[in-house]
């Protein structure tokens, strides 16, 4: 996987090779009984994500899991409302989209497993009594950026963010004594992305699953994950693939007009998994390993990548 990015120093590929307890496989080093492993931080899922999760996996003819991240309110309202505006997200739960997605019958659907990061975290002593200060000064060591958000709350209707700063009262007289099992069961707050990498990587090294590794995830949040399989003691693989945003046309002009980064609709991803389209973005994200940007015109039926993101 060469790297082109400028600041290549921030990069995933240069922060993987320089942890021990990380390890990257090719496709031919999966074993028969191994699980391919990867989620998203939002109570909805990421289609795109979950898609590429899956095709990933029938790239290595292995079962795999899918977590989100079950959340109150006012989270829902903005995945449903707003990540996924101007189109929608009725579905009741990740099961079922993943199933609509891919075909009661496809055999992918078969080999999948959902998963809640909630109750990932919660079933882990360890991880559910850790506050988030214990959390922030294991992870602190392996970053480049010290100052990063720890979680995320609404004050009204807007999202805002914590950082483990000393300079944030509500980091230093509220949060950071707070354990991480005491965040989740309230959902509320959401835990920051480098928090939730930090438990993944945990996760990781304890279940010996294969997680999914995304170029397009910059270096920083891998040296969390990294932290996490270095607490616990083990090695965590992990799969390189490109990176994937999908969204319609009309999506990706609201992003061009306002900067708030879309989902795509389920439908989308299902028309997409049986489009010829598919077979040219699968070498793309599979055997090129670049990062997608990917348009979908409603009214031609076609998909185009996009150029200027």
């Amino acid at each position: 996987m060469k790297c082109e990015k400028p600041d290549h120093e921030l990069c995933s590929v240069a922060a993987i090779s320089s942890h021990m307890h990380l390890r990257l496989l090719q496709k031919s080093d999966f074993q028969q009984y191994d699980t391919l492993f990867y989620g998203t931080s939002d109570p909805t899922i990421n289609p795109a994500e979950m898609w590429m999760t899956a095709l990933a996996a029938a790239r290595a003819n292995v079962a795999w899991t899918f977590f989100n991240y079950p959340l109150g309110s006012e989270w829902l309202r903005q995945d449903i409302e707003e990540i996924f505006g101007p189109h929608s997200f009725p579905y009741a739960d990740t099961p079922f989209a993943a199933v609509y997605m891919l075909g009661l019958d496809s055999s992918l659907v078969k080999r999948f497993t959902p998963m809640s990061l909630d109750r990932m975290i919660l079933a882990e002593t360890k991880l559910a009594t850790m506050t988030l200060e214990e959390a922030v000064e294991v992870i602190k060591p392996v970053r480049r950026r010290q100052n990063f958000c720890v979680l995320n709350y609404f004050e009204d209707t807007i999202q805002k963010r914590v950082f483990c700063s000393k300079k944030s009262n509500l980091w230093y007289k509220r949060y950071r004594r707070q354990t991480i099992g005491e965040i989740v069961k309230r959902g509320t707050e959401k835990l920051g992305g480098t928090i939730i990498y930090f438990l993944f990587g945990w996760y990781a090294a304890k279940s010996g699953s294969v997680i999914l590794f995304p170029h397009s995830v910059q270096g920083d949040v891998w040296n969390a994950f990294a932290a996490g399989a270095k607490l616990h003691g083990g090695v965590a693989r992990l799969y390189p693939v490109g990176g994937l945003d999908v969204m319609t046309s009309h999506q990706w002009d609201l992003v061009r007009r306002d900067q708030q980064w879309r989902k795509a609709p389920v439908d989308v991803i299902r028309r997409l998994s049986a489009h010829p389209f598919m077979h040219v973005l699968e070498a793309e994200l599979l055997e090129k390993k670049n990062y997608c940007a990917v348009s979908y015109d409603t009214a031609t039926d076609t998909f185009a990548f996009v150029s200027d993101f």
